[in-house]
């Protein structure tokens, strides 16, 4: 009789425990779905809040030092600035510098610098201004200055994708190295940018330039930047670039000018 009531007490038990792990696994499985549902609320949530109106820079650095036949240091830099004001205001600053010496004698010492204002209107569509001004002593032109308005289209933007073009009038005004003689004319640039996530931690952008004069259509030139991004730690990155920097109206020496190298880069 003890042996049956101990099989029955020990069977209870297990059953117990089996109702006890049933009813924790549903717990558990509900909980899942809350996590879940909560997850998405808060990502929907996220998407209503506007941008922080805050700073962003980028700073990127490189330099070369070569030795033997031929002795070549060459250093360049790239700087990023925007600051957003209330969601729909951007202001965008950049400098881009090169400067290198071929066996003592200085080789190449040019600057580009941009200050840009864009206005979200719309979503896909936006307001700028742009005024800019280069700088190099190996070109036909001792300086460019351009400055005017435009408007900017996204034709898609997704976290791994995104392509925008930009169009711009503008006022130009250039002084030649040759005659000394300063130019001004009405100018139009085009710009288009370009953004893909390859994988996770590498990306590829690409920005390509063309500005021309409305009334002498050779009057033009033509800028792109290519670059390679590799991130290495949250906010430290390595990228291979090559710049192409075309002038038609120049001496055939003086054309075109390329630029390869590889940065260090730091993104806050």
């Amino acid at each position: 009789m003890k042996k049956i009531l101990l099989w029955l007490l020990y069977s209870g038990l297990l059953c117990a425990q089996e109702e006890n792990l049933e009813q924790l696994k549903a717990k558990l499985k509900a909980a899942k779905e809350e996590q879940k549902e909560l997850k998405e609320y808060i990502s929907k949530l996220e998407k209503k809040i506007p941008p922080e109106n805050v700073w962003k820079f980028h700073f990127e650095i490189g330099y070369m030092d070569t030795t033997g036949n031929t002795n070549t240091r060459s250093f360049n830099t790239d700087i990023k600035i925007q600051k957003r004001w209330w969601d729909k205001h951007l202001f965008v600053y950049i400098f881009d510098g090169q400067y290198s010496k071929d066996d003592g004698e200085v080789s190449k010492n040019k600057y580009l610098t941009e200050l840009d204002y864009n206005y979200d209107f719309l979503k896909t569509w936006k307001t700028t201004y742009v005024t800019g001004y280069k700088k190099d002593k190996f070109s036909a032109f001792e300086y460019q200055f351009y400055t005017g308005p435009g408007m900017e289209y996204q034709f898609f933007k997704t976290k791994t994708h995104a392509f925008s073009m930009q169009g711009n009038i503008l006022y130009a005004l250039d002084k030649r190295y040759d005659n000394g003689l300063k130019d001004d004319y009405l100018s139009a640039r085009f710009k288009g940018k370009y953004f893909l996530q390859l994988i996770e931690n590498l990306t590829f952008d690409e920005e390509l330039s063309y500005r021309t004069d409305l009334q002498d259509t050779q009057n033009y030139f033509i800028y792109s930047v290519s670059k390679l991004s590799l991130k290495v730690y949250k906010h430290f990155f390595m990228n291979v670039s090559y710049k192409y920097d075309y002038t038609n109206e120049a001496d055939e020496n003086e054309k075109y000018d390329t630029t390869f190298s590889v940065n260090a880069v730091v993104d806050f």
